[in-house]
């Protein structure tokens, strides 16, 4: 009898651990819990939504020291919804945080082939005026291949080659302090072949073993044209 109620009672923790949560959107949301990371300024003073300018690119780094992410402002509302993945398994996006629910991220590397932003050049990039061949405004694009991802709906693939949605990086928000901290991710990862393919580059720019480390404490945001050289558009 004892082991029965025991049985019982592990399925029910296990079930709670692995529940999917509710998005801010009222949709089901898997999330991948890291380190609770605060995003901060240059100054190591706390971000606050109100100061990030609509249709502006910011840059920081998470859930690794080395993996970097989109910060936006889509000015306007987004609530959450459901994805499926490469291998049809269904992942929720918990929409956008702030005031007006208008802020997201994204890991900024893409699913094909996992284009990322460097210091020199970023072939990965957030358009929010279109692109030069029609593409409709707002996009996150590709230009090596040619994905598009729709920020607005959970970084669903929109065109392209891409096999799934951006990985989506579940924001924190206190409203108390207008602040933002990241806590984890949502949908399909790619950081294992990431990794692999930059594995080189990331020694170079962030010193051995620390591109992979997970990220702790404060991440800097930056503007994207701060932080590449060039950025391509397409």
């Amino acid at each position: 009898m004892q082991r029965r109620r025991f049985i019982r009672f592990a399925a029910g923790i296990f079930a709670l651990g692995t529940a999917p949560l509710l998005g801010r959107g009222g949709h089901a949301a898997t999330l991948k819990r890291y380190q609770r990371v605060k995003l901060v300024d240059a100054q190591g003073n706390g971000i606050k939504t109100a100061a990030l300018k609509k249709d502006e690119s910011y840059l920081f780094f998470y859930p690794y020291m080395g993996t970097p992410c989109f910060l936006l402002n889509l000015g306007a509302q987004h609530d959450g919804l459901r994805l499926a993945s490469a291998y049809g398994n269904p992942c929720g996006w918990p929409g956008g945080i702030g005031a007006d629910r208008s802020i997201v991220a994204y890991a900024a590397i893409c699913t094909h082939q996992v284009t990322r932003p460097s210091p020199k050049k970023s072939f990965i990039n957030y358009n929010p005026k279109g692109g030069k061949s029609g593409e409709a405004s707002g996009r996150i694009t590709c230009c090596l291949h040619g994905s598009m991802f729709d920020p607005a709906q959970g970084g669903k693939v929109v065109g392209g080659p891409a096999p799934q949605a951006l990985t989506a990086i579940e924001l924190d928000y206190d409203e108390a302090t207008d602040g933002i901290h990241a806590v984890g991710t949502h949908g399909g990862e790619v950081f294992k072949a990431y990794f692999k393919a930059y594995r080189k580059e990331l020694r170079q720019e962030f010193g051995t073993a620390l591109a992979l480390q997970e990220s702790s404490g404060e991440a800097v945001v930056m503007r994207m044209s701060d932080y590449t050289k060039r950025q391509f558009f397409c």
